[in-house]
């Protein structure tokens, strides 16, 4: 792949050395003209942009480097690197979700990033042969309403688009219209039905079957559960014991996403 790393900062970034060494191909920018004339000379599989986006003017920056390169390279992976660990600040919407498909600041692992960058890049490709539009990574999350809150506030700091919703009658409808990435289960709904929810595992793999499934339990009524409600009836890809952090969630997510869209992992 080859690989374009934006870095104004031009010091020792642990995340453009982890990902320009599982490429081949790598190019650096470290100004807004440099950036701009490596763009404008040769298409590249995945793009990393740093952003310190405590400033709105490289906000602005940022949007319009992202905006050239999505024009150019449809195809492209557009990854924006935070400086600050912060909540995002309001003017960070002025950069179009379309623009750019991830975004991370320090807590992700540096050695993580070639295998998140490869997987999403794939999955670009993969699904603009099948849709004019791709979205980023997209998730339906079925569980206790505050730790299903606090699941999806880790996951839409990384531009991951999270839709809660309830196993009930009208799940397969839902499904239908959301067609995400991944679901997140509970083993039972709210009114502590298993049947259902089992039901809509099966009702997933049938009407998506490269979905990626986990279903959550308590981590003290598992083994009871395990075999009163028949969990090797469900379908999933992986059992998870609560609680379960966006972080443990997002690593697991790209980890069976590597599979789906065959991911050799990279090593930095």
């Amino acid at each position: 792949m080859q690989v374009l790393c934006f870095d104004p900062a031009a010091a020792g970034n642990p995340y453009i050395h982890n990902l320009t060494h599982s490429s081949t191909r790598t190019a650096y920018a470290a100004d807004y003209r440099s950036f701009l004339l490596e763009v404008k000379a040769r298409p590249f599989d995945i793009i990393l942009i740093g952003c310190n986006d405590r400033s709105w003017t490289e906000v602005l920056r940022t949007r319009y480097m992202a905006t050239i390169a999505r024009r150019m390279y449809p195809a492209c992976l557009i990854v924006i690197q935070r400086f600050s660990s912060g909540p995002l600040p309001p003017w960070f919407r002025r950069i179009p979700p379309s623009l750019y498909d991830f975004r991370f600041d320090d807590y992700l692992s540096p050695s993580f990033l070639p295998l998140v960058a490869a997987t999403l890049a794939r999955r670009r490709k993969h699904l603009l042969r099948l849709h004019p539009g791709v979205s980023g990574l997209k998730g339906m999350i079925a569980m206790d309403q505050l730790l299903g809150r606090m699941l999806q506030s880790t996951l839409t700091q990384n531009h991951l688009i999270t839709i809660p919703t309830e196993v009930d009658d009208n799940f397969e409808a839902k499904f239908r219209h959301q067609f995400p990435d991944f679901v997140v289960l509970h083993c039972h709904n709210r009114d502590g039905d298993f049947d259902i929810v089992k039901q809509a595992t099966h009702t997933i793999r049938r009407l998506h079957p490269g979905c990626i499934i986990y279903v959550t339990c308590s981590d003290e009524a598992l083994e009871y559960y395990a075999s009163k409600y028949r969990f090797h009836e469900y379908f999933y890809d992986e059992l998870l014991t609560l609680p379960v952090t966006g972080k443990q969630l997002l690593t697991k997510l790209i980890n069976h996403l590597s599979l789906r869209y065959h991911v050799a992992t990279p090593h930095p």
